[in-house]
């Protein structure tokens, strides 16, 4: 599946939809590789050919729930771009496009159950929404 998205403004997102009904505990993990690529002719993507300024970078997420305004999961990871490079896309491996340490979302769904019991254990108001960090640590959102 591709998305091409033009003048994404900091902070905004697009998304590509797919409503399904089934529960996802019966699963163990969840693996999904992301890609990002400049598009010809427009200006690097923030990232581009390096490992610094991840605070500036594009953000893969996926959501999972039961509706996608306030009871759900969201998952992110920094993406790390590929330069557009003419005729030569072809000449990449998979593992050079895909690069699966720095573009792919890969966790244990068994988290999520641990995410929902630590929320509900804590003092928390539900109401507002909790970002935690890989090792479930309460962070502030653009940690």
């Amino acid at each position: 599946m591709t998305i091409k998205v033009t003048n994404l403004q900091p902070e905004d997102s697009r998304a590509v939809y797919k409503n399904l009904d089934f529960d996802m505990r019966q699963y163990k993990k969840l693996k999904m590789y992301i890609h990002a690529e400049s598009i010809e002719g427009s200006p690097s993507l923030p990232g581009e050919g390096s490992f610094e300024d991840y605070d500036k970078r594009l953000v893969g997420f996926i959501r999972m729930g039961s509706d996608f305004t306030d009871n759900y999961y969201q998952i992110e990871v920094p993406l790390k771009p590929t330069a557009f490079n003419q005729g030569s896309s072809n000449k990449f491996s998979a593992d050079q496009v895909w690069e699966p340490d720095s573009n792919s979302i890969d966790f244990s769904l068994e988290i999520l159950t641990k995410l929902k019991a630590l929320t509900l254990s804590s003092q928390s108001n539900l109401s507002q929404t909790l970002y935690f960090n890989e090792d479930l640590q309460q962070i502030d959102e653009f940690t």
